[in-house]
């Protein structure tokens, strides 16, 4: 995977970010474990949870 900083403070983020739109409204809190472990896996460490998306509440499967 490779990286690049985020902003001035050295914060190093995956060139792939994952979104989760549809994670609490769409799939099932298990599928949601399953896609989010397998991202952090192959190094993504870049995931949009914004709380606009789906239901609002996609950030919910972050929580765990």
């Amino acid at each position: 995977m490779k990286y690049r900083n985020l902003g001035k403070n050295g914060l190093k983020v995956s060139e792939i970010s994952i979104g989760t739109m549809h994670h609490g409204s769409y799939y099932s809190e298990k599928q949601s474990h399953t896609i989010l472990e397998e991202a952090l896996n192959q190094g993504i460490n870049f995931i949009d949870c914004a709380d606009r998306y789906g239901i609002f509440d996609s950030e919910l499967p972050m929580e765990e």
